[in-house]
């Protein structure tokens, strides 16, 4: 079993780590020439990483190049709420005051994270999946 050498390649031919010295046989990448941003696996050019060099804003990532909303879990968002304390200023349903029901995920992730000014405090190591969990459990209620 020959091991799949990944390359990334535009003019240039053959194994830079000699495969046919390692491997005893010839690289099936040596006689393709893959376009830029291409990468050569087994004799056929694929299209690299497409969100490789994408910057997706808060709360969302990136899939097949595109910048989508992270899934928030409703459950986890509760937990999360209870467990932190949020439900002593901002109440059971979140409607404080001061209300949090219109609050995007982003606004949350930068209210808990000390990005934007939080009379609650910042909270240490919340993620954007955090503020997403919050923002699915504020949908479902």
């Amino acid at each position: 079993v020959i091991p799949t050498l990944r390359r990334t390649n535009t003019k240039r031919r053959g194994s830079p780590l000699g495969f046919r010295r390692l491997h005893g046989t010839a690289d099936p990448c040596d006689a393709i020439e893959c376009a830029e941003g291409e990468t050569c696996v087994y004799d056929v050019c694929t299209r690299a990483d497409a969100c490789d060099g994408v910057a997706c804003p808060k709360c969302e990532t990136c899939s097949d190049g595109v910048c989508t909303a992270l899934a928030g879990d409703a459950v986890a968002g509760d937990t999360y709420y209870t467990g932190n304390g949020c439900i002593d200023c901002h109440f059971a349903d979140a409607t404080g005051p001061p209300s949090i029901v219109e609050s995007s995920c982003s606004t949350i992730f930068d209210k808990l994270s000390g990005a934007a000014s939080h009379v609650g405090g910042v909270f240490d190591g919340v993620t954007e999946q955090d503020a997403a969990d919050i923002r699915a459990w504020i949908d479902s209620l």
